[in-house]
């Protein structure tokens, strides 16, 4: 009998400890964040193909109405696309004194994991999201929230940093499921953020390019910051405290590269230097870092 609870329910999510035996490698313990999501494709009045829909500056678009093939698309794009960021990217190293991830006599890691359980209405649900599509999605700047997203944001959108010289991508639905997990934007808590009329103001997503180019900034590359949902989750199915644990990357190829922003993932979304401004500055790799 593991002393450990195999499963934590709350408001925000559920979360599922899964032994090697169960989980995905084989090899590892799993620590599956469960999102219960009602996506709810908005639509005209009977009779009507087309309306305006407002978005989150209360500013109307025209809209159409959703059609199987269509509302089919954006939700296995909208999976899809989730789970590229944020499904499998790190791993958990337990306390030095923690002996319960033992499996075959091995001491194992714990692998991050997140499934998103797409429900047919709001009811025992962690998030309701309304969806619109767009008429003109290619030419339209429908500012989305976490409540209310457009057929646009299943594109990523291109980002310009003039100042560094370079460019990357954003993906929106990567962005909101970290607001979904308890996620703030990552400059938030900075003083030009707080004093600010707004979070959404620019200073909230970046004072750099590193913080920018960050899933809860402007881009969609994590740092270990971004463990946080999985590691905060840990301590209540252990009983342990969060500084005991340690943050990794879950796979080799997630490393920091020599041509990258410092601790950000190795694989990164669309990244290019402007011609003019090659080489890109090489920071030193960050070591394991303790959260």
């Amino acid at each position: 009998m593991s002393s450990y609870k195999e499963i934590v329910k709350s408001i925000d999510f559920d979360s599922t400890i899964y032994s090697p035996a169960l989980s995905s490698d084989r090899k590892s313990f799993e620590l599956m964040l469960n999102l219960r999501v009602f996506l709810r494709p908005l639509n005209p009045p009977k009779g009507q193909n087309v309306y305006q829909a407002r978005d989150w500056n209360d500013t109307p678009w025209p809209a159409l109405r959703w059609n199987n093939a269509a509302w089919q698309h954006f939700q296995q794009e909208y999976i899809r696309q989730v789970y590229a960021t944020w499904d499998t990217a790190f791993v958990l190293i337990p306390p030095a004194n923690y002996s319960e991830f033992v499996y075959l006599k091995e001491r194992r890691k714990v692998l991050c994991r997140i499934r998103i359980d797409l429900w047919g209405d709001d009811k025992h649900v962690h998030a309701v999201i309304n969806v619109v599509r767009l008429a003109t999605p290619q030419h339209n700047f429908f500012r989305s929230s976490s409540d209310t997203y457009s057929s646009k944001d299943l594109t990523a959108r291109h980002v310009h940093d003039r100042k560094e010289g370079v460019s990357y991508l954003q993906r929106t639905p990567a962005h909101e499921i970290g607001h979904l997990l308890g996620l703030n934007h990552i400059n938030e808590y900075s003083d030009a953020c707080q004093n600010s009329a707004t979070p959404e103001s620019p200073a909230c997503y970046g004072s750099n390019l590193v913080q920018s180019m960050n899933v809860m900034g402007r881009g969609n590359e994590l740092d270990f910051s971004n463990a946080a949902p999985w590691l905060k989750r840990i301590t209540e199915h252990t009983y342990t405290r969060q500084s005991d644990w340690r943050v990794d990357w879950a796979y080799a190829d997630m490393q920091v590269g020599d041509t990258l922003p410092g601790g950000l993932r190795g694989i990164v979304d669309g990244f290019e230097v402007d011609p003019d401004r090659k080489p890109a500055p090489k920071p030193a790799k960050p070591g394991l870092i303790d959260l």
